[in-house]
């Protein structure tokens, strides 16, 4: 196991992960004609570049966050760089459909997360997670570098 991380904040990161990933996932699964659209029907290519980086996004919010825990357990956790991108890719997506709708109808259809509040989960609850355990991850790391930076201070003082 090759981590900058302190032990338990390590297991607790992979077993964040492991949860955001399953619960979007869960999410998708129940609600798949909301998810599984087709870019080819739409009419205008702004329209299918958006609803292909919709699919891309929930594809990467559900599989991103338990792919990075299988890699950080078994090989390092270099790769924790892209939970950024794993956590915003998404909503990005959304927001870009949401002002292309708009900017076609002159109104705005955020209706849906009241209608069926589960996609709050996909929408805000899932990528906020993510960027909590992101901000763990980098002050963890932080702090383990300076605490390093620290004791090797001493070791030359001391020498």
């Amino acid at each position: 196991m090759k981590s900058r991380l302190p032990i338990a904040t390590y297991e607790q990161v992979a077993a964040a992960l492991f949860s955001f990933g399953w619960i979007a996932s869960i999410v998708v699964a129940a609600h798949r004609t909301a998810f599984f659209v087709h870019p080819s029907s739409a009419t205008d290519t702004v329209r299918r570049v958006e609803l292909f980086a919709f699919i891309v996004g929930w594809i990467l919010l559900c599989a991103g966050p338990v792919f990075l825990a299988i890699r950080m357990l078994l090989v390092d956790d270099a790769q924790l760089k892209y939970l950024r991108l794993v956590a915003l890719f998404y909503p990005a997506s959304v927001l870009a459909i949401q002002f292309t709708l708009y900017f076609q109808n002159q109104r705005w259809y955020f209706n849906y997360l009241q209608e069926n509040r589960w996609f709050i989960v996909t929408d805000v609850v899932v990528p906020i997670g993510l960027l909590l355990v992101d901000r763990v991850v980098r002050n963890s790391r932080i702090t383990t570098a300076s605490e390093e930076s620290i004791v090797e201070t001493e070791l030359v003082l001391f020498n």
